[in-house]
C-alpha cells in the first residue's frame, strides 16, 4: 500500500510517498472554467516524463451529484506523449450527452501496468493507479 502526504508549505507543490518516490504538481489550466450541461472542458498540461505501453496518464472528473439523467464523472488518458510537450484532453458527457450541474472535481495520475499472471480467465488488474501528480476542477451551470 502506498500513502500519499502533500507535503504542507511548499512553495513547488511536490508530492511525497511513503516509497520515497517524489512526484512535482503538474501545472494543469481548464477552459473553460465554467460551462453549461452540454459544454466540452479542455485540460491542458505538459508531460513531465516520457510515457510509454507501461506508463500513461489518467484524467479523471466526478461531481457530488449522481443523477441518472446526467454525467457525473468521465475519463480520458494520455498514452504516449514525448516528454515536454504539450497535451490537450477534452472532457465531454459521453455517455449521457450532459453533465450534472455543480462542480467537478478532477484528478491527473500516473497509472503503470503490472504483470497479469498466468492466461486464464481470472487475471485480474493488469494496471494500478499511480499518483496523482495534478489536480483541477471546473463548475457546471444551467
Amino acid at each position: 500500500m502506498v500513502r500519499k502526504l502533500v507535503v504542507a508549505g511548499v512553495a513547488a507543490g511536490i508530492l511525497v510517498t511513503t516509497s520515497a518516490i517524489a512526484l512535482a504538481a503538474l501545472p494543469v489550466t481548464v477552459a473553460p472554467s465554467h460551462g453549461s450541461p452540454t459544454t466540452m472542458f479542455r485540460v491542458d498540461f505538459d508531460v513531465d516524463r516520457q510515457l510509454s505501453a507501461d506508463r500513461w496518464y489518467s484524467v479523471e472528473v466526478v461531481s457530488a451529484v449522481t443523477r441518472n439523467d446526467c454525467e457525473h464523472q468521465e475519463s480520458s488518458t494520455v498514452s504516449y506523449a514525448p516528454k515536454g510537450s504539450h497535451v490537450a484532453v477534452v472532457l465531454r458527457p459521453v455517455d449521457k450527452l450532459r453533465w450534472c450541474e455543480g462542480v467537478y472535481r478532477g484528478s491527473i495520475h500516473l497509472d503503470r501496468r503490472i504483470g497479469c499472471g498466468n492466461p486464464g480467465p481470472d487475471l485480474g488488474p493488469c494496471s494500478v493507479k499511480g499518483p496523482t501528480v495534478a489536480r483541477f476542477s471546473f463548475t457546471v451551470k444551467p
